[in-house]
């Protein structure tokens, strides 16, 4: 059986080269197979053929459209190469707040109908780059002390890799905050998966309210 399928797949690859046709397999990264042979499909003429499966994706076409195929990929799915990430991340105090905070003003309307806290206030932001793959650590607001009041928060998470689904790319983050909540200590933790250009809430109750958690993730431009 598999000196047939030698054989077979031998004659296949001396037809291609009669037509002037070439076979390239893909290792995916980011798209998935579907979004990927959606994709390629459009670009692949009579003759030619896509097929995807367990993250590769086989294309048989003349070796310009290839060519035209590698760079498609290469844009959409990145080809391996790993990207920086920004993050950024404000901390909201929740309930006991009767003013409105131009700050959050964006996404207040968001946590109301998410959380349903009487008021909302920003606590600290921070801004965050880290590539693929890796973890970062930053201190938010007056320095993080463990154990004291009023000391700010610490901010801690890891990045992982950037997939493609559709028209939205997304990006798994874990991340742990940890910090003062009124008369005692928060720690807001979870993995969450954002998606760029929207704003990702997480948040943990607190005695007198709520910390809240809002990251809003973007990819840096090559």
């Amino acid at each position: 059986m598999k000196r047939l399928l030698m054989v077979a797949v031998i004659l296949l690859a001396a037809c291609d080269r009669e037509r002037g046709m070439e076979r390239k397999t893909f290792e995916l990264h980011r798209l998935s197979n579907d979004d990927a042979v959606a994709l390629l499909t459009p670009y692949i003429r009579e003759g030619g053929m896509v097929t995807g499966k367990n993250r590769l994706i086989t294309v048989r076409e003349k070796p310009d459209r290839v060519k035209m195929i590698e760079q498609l990929l290469s844009k959409y799915d990145g080809l391996g190469e790993a990207v920086d990430v920004v993050l950024d991340v404000q901390v909201i105090e929740a309930d006991g707040f009767t003013a409105t905070d131009t700050a959050i003003a964006d996404i207040e309307q968001t946590l109301r109908q998410t959380f349903r806290y009487h008021g909302y206030r920003l606590a600290g932001e921070t801004h965050i780059q880290a590539r693929e793959g890796t973890t970062f650590r930053r201190s938010i607001g007056n320095g993080f002390v463990m154990g004291q009041q009023d000391k700010g928060f610490m901010l801690e998470g890891a990045v992982d890799r950037v997939s493609t689904t559709g028209n939205e790319q997304r990006i798994p983050i874990q991340i742990q905050l940890r910090g003062p909540a009124g008369e005692g200590f928060v720690e807001v933790a979870g993995t969450v998966t954002g998606t760029v250009g929207k704003p990702t809430v997480l948040g943990q109750s607190t005695s007198k309210g709520a910390v809240i958690l809002v990251i809003r993730p973007s990819l840096v431009k090559q």
